[in-house]
């Protein structure tokens, strides 16, 4: 597969492999993915979709002070594991093929234009770092890293296209993990100081 040099082939099977890997996901005592699936159950299970969208609004208004989830995102894949399908453990495939899809396109971005040529040994060797660094690890904290797949493809990608699509890929690491609101400055002011490199470096 990564030989393949169909981009939507590469995507399927990316998403697919972490959905797998988040299934296969082993819960240590005293994770954050334990309390995560801990929350999940206690807080989640049977949650009716009144109380599912009160919650919804007060983490999108910042008044969330008595809800379990501290972001909209966990909220709604823990909402759709537990209550909607009843088996918890679902949250961590959910954040597996959220991930998948964005280390995917995050992969392809910075392979662009490379995917027609012949994949050295060296190539091959970078696709697999990136494979075991905060990518299947990710998987524990599910909204730290997700958020910086996301915030790194949508970032990258509009900076190469100015595209205004990908703005709410930007706005959607925010929903992931609220602190990608501070994380978006440094990227604002690179941005606006794009040709100023001296003071970029410095």
């Amino acid at each position: 597969l990564l030989k393949s040099k169909d981009e939507r082939v590469l995507i399927f099977f990316g998403v697919l492999f972490f959905g797998i890997f988040g299934s296969l996901y082993v819960y240590r005592p005293g994770s954050d993915g334990e309390t995560h699936l801990a929350n999940a159950i206690l807080h989640y299970t049977d949650m009716s979709v009144e109380v599912f969208f009160k919650e919804f609004f007060e983490l999108a208004t910042l008044n969330s002070a008595n809800s379990v989830a501290k972001d909209l995102y966990l909220h709604c894949i823990s909402y759709l594991a537990a209550s909607v399908f009843g088996i918890p453990e679902l949250i961590h495939v959910f954040a597996g093929l959220v991930l998948g899809y964005f280390f995917s396109k995050s992969v392809l971005l910075l392979l662009h234009n490379k995917l027609s040529v012949k994949k050295n040994r060296i190539l091959l060797a970078f696709i697999i770092i990136l494979l075991l660094y905060k990518s299947l690890g990710a998987m524990n904290s599910i909204r730290m890293w997700t958020g910086m797949w996301v915030f790194f493809y949508g970032t990258y990608s509009y900076a190469i296209t100015k595209k205004k699509k990908f703005l709410a890929v930007i706005l959607f690491s925010i929903i992931v993990h609220f602190s990608y609101v501070i994380v978006l400055i440094p990227f604002i002011v690179s941005y606006l100081l794009r040709n100023r490199t001296y003071i970029m470096t410095a």
